[in-house]
């Protein structure tokens, strides 16, 4: 948390200076930017185990991936070169500050509100990618998609989730934001 990164001698003197609801309000603004840097390497991670194996030496996909597939990597590109404008936004932001304490946030995130449109594509088709995946990976003749996706699972970085909870991860973060500005 953004408390228990300062000194407590920091945190009473901020505490005193600003009052609890600014305290509070620093506490949201320090895990938005720090949720962001970890969906970033969530997303960075997802394609560098998924869709970078899938392409050959010139950017092409592979023969035998799924084209809806192919396509919610490649929009999955798309949306991560956009998380990472807004990461760098947030850190640019929290360095321009002398103290601990961010006076303006807003800026970094509107900056980017517009862009945000790209993810469209991705949560318009992603129940029909996610219901192909599911039904590939279940298929009574495995197809070498299903074993690629099973191999790349079994990868230390993957942990115990499946593909699907993987692509879930940009709807999630669509969805976080909202909360994170009721504040």
């Amino acid at each position: 948390s953004w408390r228990s990164s300062l000194p407590a001698r920091t945190w009473s003197q901020l505490l005193a200076q600003f009052g609890p609801k600014e305290m509070h309000r620093q506490e949201v603004i320090w895990e938005l930017c720090s949720t962001e840097r970890s969906f970033v390497q969530n997303l960075a991670s997802i394609l560098k185990v998924f869709g970078v194996p899938l392409r050959d030496y010139q950017g092409h996909w592979e023969r035998g991936t799924p084209k809806l597939m192919a396509k919610i990597f490649d929009w999955l590109e798309s949306i991560l070169q956009l998380h990472i404008k807004i990461s760098t936004s947030f850190d640019t932001a929290r360095a321009s500050h002398a103290t601990p304490v961010i006076l303006q946030i807003a800026s970094a995130v509107l900056r980017h509100v517009e862009a945000l449109v790209v993810h469209q594509p991705y949560l318009v088709r992603f129940e029909e990618a996610n219901a192909l995946l599911e039904q590939i990976l279940h298929a009574p003749e495995p197809l070498p998609f299903a074993s690629f996706v099973q191999d790349q699972l079994r990868l230390r970085e993957c942990g115990s989730m499946s593909l699907g909870s993987f692509l879930l991860k940009p709807i999630q973060r669509l969805m976080k934001y909202p909360l994170f500005f009721k504040v």
